[in-house]
């Protein structure tokens, strides 16, 4: 699955600017919340979210990513705004607050995904990994839009594949053509990309995507 992350898009022409990537067959939206206090940039709420939903209509799905200090505060707004994945950072909380947000997203039938920095080890998560529907493996450090891909997290992919065959593997920062084969191969089976979509002269970029993700569909988890 190819996503589109809309923090790199024309944000005074969201609207228009997410349903030309609709239109293109983009398979998800990647929504990025940032709080000016877990991360230094400050971007968008629920509100935009659920005006989003309103035009975009309920097929699409919208994977919100928290990048917030207490995102268990989030949780209802989140999802009456629309969302169809909660995904928040693990170092935002500690394992109380972990266990009452997995809990409250399965009880209100919403999907949960925890989020790694570069830096944090797979280990944190799994005590978690059974309850989530997917693991979003940071290639930059959150906080801001187009930065160049740390290669390095193509082997904590892998790591995370090998070990949990079965989860879906968000991989989100500094994707582009040049390096999207990589994180496929090492086993990512959800791919953000912002500026390589929205700020590409490129207009088949989407389906340059995927046809290259076509290409391994067999050893993907869909």
């Amino acid at each position: 699955m190819i996503g589109a992350s809309i923090l790199a898009c024309d944000l005074a022409n969201i609207g228009n600017e997410c349903k030309s990537v609709i239109n293109k067959k983009i398979d998800f939206l990647h929504l990025d919340i940032m709080d000016g206090h877990f991360v230094p940039n400050i971007t968008f709420g629920p509100p935009v979210i659920k005006c989003l939903r309103k035009h975009l209509g309920p097929e699409i799905i919208f994977d919100v990513h928290l990048m917030v200090t207490n995102p268990e505060k989030w949780i209802d707004d989140i999802i009456q705004a629309g969302a169809n994945i909660f995904t928040f950072h693990i170092e935002s909380v500690d394992e109380k607050t972990t266990k009452y947000i997995i809990q409250t997203c399965n009880e209100k039938n919403i999907k949960i995904g925890i989020a790694l920095k570069p830096n944090t080890p797979i280990c944190v998560i799994e005590p978690y990994i059974s309850n989530l529907y997917l693991v979003l493996i940071m290639s930059v450090e959150p906080g801001f839009g187009g930065q160049k891909c740390i290669p390095e997290m193509f082997d904590k992919i892998k790591e995370l594949r090998q070990k949990y065959p079965d989860i879906n593997i968000e991989v989100d920062g500094g994707i582009n053509e040049t390096n999207i084969e990589d994180v496929i191969k090492a086993g990512a089976n959800m791919i953000v990309a912002g500026s390589s979509i929205f700020q590409s002269n490129n207009k088949n970029m989407i389906q340059k995507y995927k046809n290259i993700i076509d290409r391994y569909k067999n050893n993907l988890l869909m």
